[in-house]
């Protein structure tokens, strides 16, 4: 399975660097809010089973996001660009007592493309530059996969498998496939040596549910509240800075145009 997802994501970088022609390349960095209350009550089940911590396991919400993509102008006239992505995120957990130490962590590897549009141009042609009007939204469909995993003094931790003796047991890396839809804003705010234009982004993205394959159990050691590892309904507040590289258009190097200043 790693060796197939290492593939995949190769083939997309590959992808991605030979389209720099037709395209505008693009990094996008930021900080990620997951709110999955099935997940989050897991955590707080755990806290609330062991009083004597001093130091409590937190809620998995605050993660990281790198994406590598590229841009493409697909209409001028509406300004709408299609931005194919792929991207990593990951959360983290780990509470401390008594020399022993939980460390949680999940893993998401995803493959996007957003649909960037300016809502002006739905009223009529508009002005844009290379990689579209300075304010602008986009509807973004995607698939993820996720990878959980869960360690006690740095070993990782094992569930159980097919069978009833100790060697059944197995380290606890599944890969959970899901897909998600998010909707969200940014402004082309920043331009820098007429090469770089820096953007902040924000949007909101919904998943209608993920089964964490025993993530109760590895988190708890039992399921004896009868927790779930499968949330439903669940979001991530998406925030971040997009830097995307203008390539000039033409041999001569005059093919570049700014973004228009009054759109």
């Amino acid at each position: 399975m790693k060796k197939r997802l290492r593939n995949i994501f190769t083939i997309c970088v590959l992808c991605i660097a030979a389209n720099k022609s037709v395209g505008q390349l693009s990094l996008h960095l930021g900080y990620n809010y997951l709110k999955a209350q099935e997940w989050d009550d897991i955590v707080h089940t755990y806290n609330f089973s062991r009083p004597w911590m001093n130091t409590e396991l937190k809620p998995m919400t605050h993660g990281y996001e790198a994406r590598l993509g590229w841009l493409y102008r697909w209409n001028t006239l509406r300004s709408i660009y299609v931005q194919p992505q792929i991207g990593f995120r990951q959360f983290t957990s780990s509470a401390a007592n008594d020399g022993e130490e939980l460390y949680l962590r999940l893993r998401q590897y995803t493959l996007q493309c957003d649909l960037n549009f300016s809502p002006k141009a739905f009223f009529g042609g508009i002005a844009s530059g290379p990689i579209g009007t300075r304010w602008m939204m986009y509807f973004s469909p995607a698939i993820h996969i996720w990878q959980p995993y869960a360690s006690q003094n740095e070993k990782p931790l094992y569930v159980d498998g097919v069978g009833d003796t100790s060697e059944d047991f197995e380290e606890y890396t599944p890969s959970i496939f899901t897909w998600s839809v998010a909707m969200g804003t940014g402004y082309r705010s920043i331009m820098v040596a007429k090469k770089f234009i820096i953007s902040p982004k924000f949007g909101v993205r919904y998943f209608l549910n993920t089964d964490m394959e025993d993530f109760d159990v590895v988190v708890s050691g039992s399921n004896q509240t009868g927790l779930k590892s499968e949330a439903k309904n669940y979001l991530i507040f998406e925030s971040g800075l997009e830097i995307v590289w203008i390539f000039k258009r033409t041999k001569s190097g005059k093919g570049y145009v700014k973004p228009c200043s009054n759109c």
